[in-house]
């Protein structure tokens, strides 16, 4: 872990503020998505617009801040200002081949380049193993830079290999290709897929842990080709656990562009069911990565985070099931399903 001590070190200092409520009170945060037909976000929601259940019992909302860069504050007793909000970049070589690397760091350094200074952000490249390329910055060209600096890499454990129907993905593979001799890795085996995810779920476990305490909505876009799910991964649902525990919202952001196959499809399919246990959104089959890339930041930015304390609790293990409902018409909200009552969810 040695390579996150400035990281690590950072989240310390951005937890120095006091917490508004003791380490012994149980309290939930739920960070809420509300959008409008066509995903247009909803700016201006207010607590006393939304009804909140914990395993079907009402529950009164404590605290209701809102984020983004809307400046206007919501009216009612429990609203306050807006909090900080932080973005963690996974750029995933071990699930993603040569050719998507390639697509995906231009489209990720595409954006960087353009973002303003109030985001804050952090860089990581998953490989054989985990590490940071960029601590949380808001110095956009150095966070451009670092990625510049990244070249990718070929995993020892392979990737599952999807030609890309994105001709521009194709010329830079090409490109980047021609300049390489070492053999590709045979991702067919079962020994290299199950590492490969495994490996993945143990890196999104690390990142959780050095997030746990940092305050604020705390994002992460995972930037992958990812995997084929298969039935009897538990260690999916922990892993899931651990995020949403430390307050992170999956976004997971496909840079193939558009692939036309079954095994594809199967992959997306495993970015939906993991995103949509934080609450958070998965990108995928489009050409433009780059658009992908800034609408996954543009939705994270964007939302509230409501905090109550659940009645009748007890810290017993059992999985509660939260539910939000909006008198607001044409109204959607996107949230995180539940959350398990045991100490880690503090």
């Amino acid at each position: 872990m040695k390579p996150f001590l400035s990281l690590m070190m950072a989240v310390v200092t951005m937890a120095q503020s006091p917490p508004v409520f003791q380490a012994n009170t149980r309290m939930v945060e739920i960070t809420v998505v509300a959008t409008r037909s066509g995903g247009k976000p909803v700016t201006d929601l207010r607590a006393d617009e939304l009804f909140l259940f914990d395993n079907k019992k009402p529950q009164s909302i404590a605290i209701f801040e809102k984020l983004g860069s809307d400046d206007s504050d919501n009216s009612g007793p429990n609203a306050r200002s807006h909090r900080r909000w932080l973005s963690i970049i996974v750029l995933d070589a071990l699930n993603t081949d040569w050719s998507a690397q390639i697509y995906g760091r231009k489209a990720v350094s595409q954006i960087i380049e353009k973002l303003s200074p109030d985001n804050r952000v952090a860089i990581f490249a998953l490989g054989d193993g985990l590490r940071l390329l960029h601590d949380f910055s808001s110095d956009m060209p150095s966070l451009h830079a670092a990625i510049d600096r990244y070249h990718g890499e070929q995993s020892f454990l392979g990737a599952d290999k999807v030609a890309p129907v994105n001709p521009l993905a194709a010329q830079l593979a090409a490109d980047e290709i021609a300049h390489r001799t070492a053999p590709d890795p045979d991702p067919s085996s079962g020994f290299y897929q199950e590492r490969r995810i495994f490996t993945t779920l143990d890196s999104l476990v690390a990142i959780a842990r050095i997030m746990k305490n940092a305050p604020g909505k705390k994002n992460l876009l995972w930037v992958s080709a990812a995997f084929p799910l298969t039935s009897h991964h538990q260690d999916v649902s922990g892993a899931m656990r651990k995020l949403t525990s430390a307050g992170l919202v999956l976004y997971a952001i496909d840079p193939r562009g558009v692939v036309l196959s079954s095994a594809a499809e199967a992959n997306d399919d495993t970015m939906k069911e993991l995103t949509e246990q934080t609450g958070g959104r998965t990108f995928c089959n489009d050409n433009d990565v780059a658009s992908l890339v800034r609408a996954a930041l543009d939705d994270s930015r964007e939302g509230y985070v409501l905090t109550y304390k659940p009645r009748d609790y007890r810290e017993d293990g059992s999985f509660h099931t939260v539910r939000l409902r909006t008198t607001r018409k044409g109204v959607e909200l996107r949230y995180r399903p539940g959350y398990f009552a045991d100490s880690s969810q503090r």
